[in-house]
């Protein structure tokens, strides 16, 4: 009998080989299925609770805009700053006494509030605030002496002021130095900054002393809430910050008050009355010392009271004090013209110099930026002084010991466009320099732009021998 095919069983091995291979296919893609559901569940998870933490950050950034919009619309200050021994009220205000107050409380109120409406959004009238800090017994004594308003008129223009509105004040801060100024500068500090303050107006544009908080502002970008009431002129270094100003119409003096005082002689400015009193830093203008002549010639009256020069103070400008001779006293208490312009104020007394001391040897020396010029940027912070009683001859040595400090400018290589730069240009010493390199003027400021080296001098010679930079 015959032995059956083997094709038949190759077949069927063959097959169950494949359904084989084919099971182990199916049982490996499934292995990691819990693992891949498991991470889609994690994800899920994971999904919304960041889902859940956005939507109440959204819910909190909602809440926040609206509590500060309504903030926004329920409260805008508008505030006004005043120093009020620079930036003087009408005088005709204060001889009006208690009404002269009232009226002028009432007229700051309706120009700071109109000009609010103008400047800033929001709705309903923002809440006005204004602060006045002065000197009284100074200021009361320079409008006895000008025949403006007795200390009991001015004293009925405070209470005047003070009762018109109750978020206006005025504040005597007697004559300690810088007593007004502190204040102000906190006062000022704590308003910029916050948030419902939407209106600074700030009376002390003729303070120089100012400037550098006022620059503060502007770099903090918050000079958009500063407005500068225009009274007096505007101090150079402020006027250089380009802050905006207004103008309230007859509400401040636009004019300088001068008051003359005796000048018996050489020391009367030590006796000067307190009128403005405090040791402030006491001021003389430019023109005042570009004008100061000689000593002069015995039997010249005339020649000597003109020597003599006025003399503005503080770093505050208010009042200027004239001197007169004794035998030609002010009987007449009438105010001054009104052809003067700007204000200066004098808050102290002027010191004489120790003759036995050069002037740079003195304690301490003269500021020469302040004598020369006029105006000390660095205000209150200069560490030379301002208050000396300086001759026509002192102000000829501070202007070539001047010439004995390079100019900064030019010691970097660029031309000096200054027309006011009292600093030197070139070696004061030019070909004679005996210092060399150790110079402290750059070999650019000497001769032939070269050091002059030490131990050459030869008169005779066109040319000093010279070493390199």
């Amino acid at each position: 009998m015959a032995t059956p095919s083997g094709e038949p069983a190759d077949a069927f091995a063959s097959y169950v080989a494949l359904q084989t291979q084919a099971l182990d296919i199916v049982r490996e893609a499934c292995s990691g299925r819990e693992e891949l559901v498991q991470r889609i569940a994690d994800l899920e998870l994971e999904l919304n609770v960041w889902k859940d933490a956005q939507r109440k950050e959204v819910a909190l950034r909602e809440n926040a805009l609206r509590a500060l919009h309504a903030l926004e619309d329920s409260e805008r200050l508008a505030v006004c700053l005043i120093d009020g021994d620079a930036c003087l009220f009408n005088r005709q205000l204060i001889a009006r006494g208690r009404d002269g107050g009232r009226d002028a409380a009432q007229a700051l109120q309706k120009h700071i509030a109109e000009l609010a409406s103008k400047t800033s959004t929001g709705n309903g009238k923002p809440t006005v605030i204004c602060q006045v800090w002065f000197n009284k017994q100074g200021l009361s004594r320079v409008f006895q002496e000008m025949g403006i308003a007795s200390d009991a008129t001015f004293s009925a223009f405070i209470q005047g002021f003070n009762q018109a509105h109750p978020l206006f004040l005025m504040t005597d801060v007697g004559g300690l130095k810088e007593a007004c100024d502190a204040k102000f500068r906190e006062t000022l500090r704590m308003y910029a900054r916050m948030m419902a303050c939407k209106l600074l107006v700030l009376g002390c544009s003729s303070d120089g002393g100012y400037a550098h908080q006022l620059q503060s502002l502007k770099t903090e970008a918050l000079d958009w809430k500063v407005h500068l009431i225009r009274s007096s002129e505007v101090a150079f270094a402020i006027k250089q910050l380009a802050i905006q100003e207004v103008e309230f119409e007859d509400l401040f003096e636009r004019k300088k008050l001068i008051v003359s005082m005796p000048h018996t002689s050489s020391s009367s400015l030590s006796s000067m009355p307190t009128a403005v009193a405090g040791p402030s830093e006491l001021k003389w203008s430019a023109s005042t010392l570009s004008s100061v002549p000689k000593t002069p010639k015995k039997g010249t009256a005339a020649a000597a009271s003109n020597a003599t020069p006025s003399v503005s103070t503080g770093s505050n400008a208010g009042v200027a004090f004239t001197p007169v001779t004794a035998t030609k006293r002010v009987k007449d208490k009438a105010p001054i013209s009104d052809k003067e312009n700007g204000f200066i104020k004098i808050t102290g007394k002027l010191r004489a110099i120790d003759p036995k001391k050069p002037l740079s040897r003195q304690n301490p020396p003269p500021c020469n930026i302040f004598y020369l010029i006029g105006e000390c940027t660095r205000g209150d912070s200069c560490p030379y002084a301002h208050d000396y009683r300086l001759s026509a001859q002192n102000i000829a040595t501070l202007r070539v010991d001047a010439k004995k400090s390079a100019c900064y400018t030019v010691t970097k290589g660029r031309p000096c466009t200054d027309p006011l730069c009292v600093a030197g240009h070139a070696c004061p010493a030019g070909l004679a320099c005996k210092f060399g390199s150790t110079c402290k003027f750059p070999a650019s400021m000497h001769p032939n732009g070269k050091f002059i080296k030490k131990g050459t001098r030869s008169p005779e010679s066109s040319g000093y021998d010279t070493e390199s930079e």
